[in-house]
C-alpha cells in the first residue's frame, strides 16, 4: 500500500487559524480605539485646565479692588481692567475664548466655554501659623458643549488684611 504525503494544510487547519487571527485582529482594534479616546479625553482636559490656570493668572496679576462694594463694568478687551472684582460673572462662549488683549485663542480651545465668578469677603486659615486671612475666591469654570467640565477655586488675600 502506498503511502500518501501530504503537504499543506488541510481546510480546518486553515479555518481555525484564520478565526484565531480575526478574533486577535478585533482585539487589538478594540485596545487601540480605547487608547485612542483615553488620549483625547488626556488632551481635552489638559485643554480645560489650561485655560482654567491662564484665567486664573490672569485675574490673580489684578490689582485688588479698593472698593470692595463697587460694581464694576468688564470693559470690550480684558487688558483694560484695572480691578479684580471686574471678571465677576465673566462668561467667554465657544468660538469667542480670548486672552487679555482681545486675541482669539487657537481654534483647539474654541470648543469650550470659560466662567469666573467671585465670592467677597471669603476667609482661609492657615492652621499652622495660626493665622486666618480675608480676600476674595475666584473660580474658573471650564465646559464642554456635552456637559463635561472642569472649576477650581483660588483664594487671593486682601493684601491690608481686611475686605
Amino acid at each position: 500500500m502506498a503511502r500518501s504525503r501530504r503537504t499543506g494544510f488541510t481546510l480546518l487547519e486553515v479555518l481555525v487559524a484564520m478565526s484565531i487571527l480575526a478574533a486577535l485582529s478585533l482585539a487589538l482594534t478594540q485596545a487601540m480605539a480605547a487608547g485612542h479616546m483615553q488620549t483625547y479625553a488626556a488632551l481635552e482636559q489638559a485643554r480645560a485646565i489650561t485655560l482654567v490656570e491662564s484665567m486664573h493668572e490672569e485675574i490673580a496679576a489684578q490689582p485688588f479692588p479698593s472698593n470692595p462694594l463697587a460694581v464694576l463694568p468688564l470693559p470690550a478687551i480684558r487688558s483694560l481692567i484695572t480691578d479684580l472684582k471686574a471678571y465677576d460673572n465673566l462668561t467667554e462662549i465657544p468660538g469667542a475664548l480670548a486672552d487679555h488683549h482681545g486675541n482669539l485663542l487657537p481654534e483647539t480651545y474654541q470648543g469650550f466655554t470659560r466662567s469666573v465668578l467671585i465670592a467677597e469677603n471669603a476667609t482661609c486659615t492657615i492652621n499652622d501659623l495660626g493665622v486666618t486671612l480675608t480676600g476674595i475666591e475666584v473660580t474658573v469654570t471650564v465646559a464642554l458643549p456635552n456637559g463635561q467640565s472642569w472649576s477650581t477655586t483660588r483664594f487671593i488675600p486682601n493684601p491690608t488684611g481686611a475686605l
